[in-house]
């Protein structure tokens, strides 16, 4: 009776029988109260049971105390939980008093009945032979089947294929000896067809009325994620001309190998290079080459056996990967067969053309210690292959030995230093002066990309690029060069009215590899500079295919505020890009070498810029060395010019960064 007297001594102060409860972190009182806030009664708890209460978490749980509270001693009966970073709260009710007790536990059922249930994964409890106990409303969307309908029966004969069941009660076996939670990868059937679900797992609590375990199991629905990742990485992987694996692919697969802890003399490569593909290429356009190109993928595929995967690093080059123990003989045999199946002509646009390859093999050796070394070993082995075809005007191949490598053209060379330029910082931008000629002011500054090598050879951007784009390591030059830029602007004077601008030269295969747009921006903001202080020279387009993907990442240049100017040489033309597409136009110093003395090339000159000045483009002219040069441009007092011959009035002093 004492109990039910505690109830009723609840109820008298209180208005309840199963009041609010709350303890502080601050506070070891415990404050109990109705539901509606008041009258609010603190009861004194000892240390440890205010300690006991905090240990509480976010999940619903069961206290039993003794308390002094109202002048006597209670047992009271505490359901709740943490609720929030210093606050715990919950329930109480006297100890025996049924009602109250049943009544806290059903609404504290209920709460973790709703999260079961409405949680946004499936949760579906099993007994050790797979049985459901528990299938929650999110499990019910995914198989379309009601908890009723599937309570007492086989997870497995209902949801999962003879492998998949077999090895989920595997699973669930080792689980249940061992008693740790692990998580699983299951194929399951749903109202959708097979779905592939991540699964959580873990023992849940005993139920009051069993001694039994039950494991609980929490899935969500990773299909479409695994399937965009598939996407991506096939993407990643996979040239776009020919359907191939690419450079990125065969380096990853050289590196996996590489860091096998067995023997790595099952590995070996072919480096294909098509000699005479250029020449085709510019006979017929990129159109046609590419065609070709495509040709040649197909009738390598079609020589190729088992254990031999084809891949297109780049351009006119094509890498047989051979994982076989006999390899090179194997290698010898493939380049072989690939030689007597290129031996027949190709038929493009009606005519008739031989195709010439050059084969470097090489082999994965145990001191290798990267996957570069394997490729250098083949591109030597190639460039000798291609030194003898062209004597003998045939296709030929070379194994890599020891030897070659001692006789490794400079070319091959400056290829491999050129990886290390980037990591050691040998590159460096040179900014020369832009003056105005209508005020003889300085107005920007034009940007030169040199490499000054230990060995004292100094190369230029002209030199540098094609190594960047065989090296694969454009996308590295292109973020130097802008980083750079915007450096030099960070730190220039802001002296004049003014501010100077700086003038980059992008050749359109950097354009195409490089998000430029993005680069930018991200450059520009961490420097603080005005967009319109970087303006983007683009070199001729070299590839036909790309002009969509180039236009659009001219317009993102754009509309960032960064000014994109056409390089006008003997190579690119006016017509490369429409007017509305840039901001102006600049002249190379191979056409303004031949002025004024070229008639032609003075009359074409008139007229460009005369277009430009009508459609209110801006003009730079690079290269003006001489005075007859100056004195023939000054009839175009728009222009910005930059070169050996300063304007008159103007002393070739600029000032350095800061």
């Amino acid at each position: 009776m004492k109990d039910l007297h505690d109830g009723a001594v609840l109820y008298s102060h209180l208005g309840t029988s199963s009041p609010v409860w709350k303890l502080t972190r601050e506070s070891d009182d415990l404050s109990l109260c109705n539901t509606a806030g008041d009258p609010v009664v603190a009861i004194e708890l000892d240390g440890t049971q205010a300690e006991q209460i905090r240990n509480l978490t976010g999940v619903t749980s069961a206290i039993v105390l003794d308390a002094h509270a109202f002048g006597r001693q209670m047992r009271l009966h505490l359901i709740g939980k943490k609720s929030h970073v210093s606050e715990w709260a919950g329930s109480a009710a006297a100890f025996c008093d049924a009602e109250a007790v049943s009544q806290n536990l059903s609404r504290a059922l209920a709460f973790a009945e709703q999260v079961v249930s409405e949680v946004n994964s499936a949760v579906v409890i099993i007994d050790q032979n797979g049985i459901i106990q528990r299938f929650n409303r999110r499990a019910e969307e995914y198989t379309g089947m009601s908890e009723a309908s599937v309570i007492g029966l086989s997870a497995h004969q209902l949801f999962m294929s003879a492998p998949e069941s077999a090895a989920s009660q595997g699973n669930i076996a080792n689980f249940f000896n061992s008693g740790r939670p692990y998580e699983v990868e299951r194929t399951i059937n749903t109202a959708s067809g097979p779905r592939l679900f991540f699964f959580r797992n873990n023992f849940t609590l005993n139920p009051a009325w069993t001694s039994e375990r039950f494991l609980i199991c929490s899935g969500i629905d990773i299909t479409d994620e695994r399937r965009a990742t598939a996407r991506l990485t096939a993407i990643a992987n996979t040239d776009p001309l020919t359907n191939l694996p690419n450079r990125y692919f065969l380096t990853e697969t050289l590196k996996t190998e590489i860091q096998k802890s067995g023997p790595r003399d099952r590995v070996s490569i072919l480096f294909i290079d098509i000699d005479n593909f250029k020449l085709i290429n510019d006979q017929l356009g990129h159109q046609v080459g590419d065609e070709l190109l495509s040709k040649v993928a197909n009738r390598l595929r079609g020589v190729l056996v088992s254990g031999e995967q084809l891949i297109r690093v780049g351009g006119d080059e094509f890498v047989v990967l051979i994982t076989d123990d006999s390899r090179e003989a194997r290698a010898i045999d493939a380049a072989r067969r690939i030689i007597e199946e290129l031996n027949v002509v190709f038929v493009l646009h009606g005519r008739s053309y031989s195709v010439h390859v050059s084969i470097g093999i090489a082999s994965m050796s145990a001191t290798d210690e990267s996957e570069f070394e394997i490729l250098r070993r083949a591109d030597l082995a190639m460039y000798t292959a291609k030194a003898t075809g062209k004597a003998a005007g045939a296709s030929h191949y070379c194994v890599h030995t020891p030897e070659l490598s001692g006789r490794a053209d400079r070319h091959i060379e400056q290829v491999q230093a050129f990886q290390q330029a980037l990591l050691q910082r040998e590159l460096h931008m040179e900014f020369v002066p832009i003056f105005s000629m209508r005020t003889t002011a300085p107005v920007g500054f034009h940007t030169s990309l040199t490499w000054r090598r230990g060995d004292e050879i100094v190369l230029t951007a002209s030199e540098i690029m094609p190594l960047a784009e065989r090296s694969g390591l454009s996308v590295h030059v292109s973020e130097f060069m802008v980083q750079s830029a915007c450096r030099y602007l960070g730190e220039y004077p802001a002296t004049g009215a003014q501010l100077p601008y700086v003038s980059l030269a992008v050749s359109t295969a950097q354009l195409a590899e490089l998000d430029m747009a993005g680069s930018l921006a991200e450059c520009l903001t961490r420097h603080g500079i005005a967009p319109d202080r970087i303006r983007l020279k683009i070199g001729p387009l070299t590839d036909s295919n790309q002009e969509g993907e180039i236009v659009k990442k001219i317009k993102a240049i754009r509309s960032g505020g960064s000014p994109v100017f056409l390089d006008i040489t003997d190579a690119a033309r006016f017509a490369d890009f429409t007017a509305g597409l840039i901001d102006g136009v600049c002249f190379g110093s191979g056409l303004i070498a031949r002025v004024p003395f070229d008639r032609p090339t003075c009359a074409v000159l008139k007229g460009v810029i005369g277009t430009c000045e009508e459609l209110e483009l801006g003009i730079m002219i690079h290269g003006v060395d001489n005075s007859s040069q100056l004195r023939w441009l000054k009839q175009f007092p728009t222009l910005d010019l930059e070169g050996a011959i300063l304007p008159s009035g103007f002393a070739p002093q600029t000032p350095d960064p800061k």
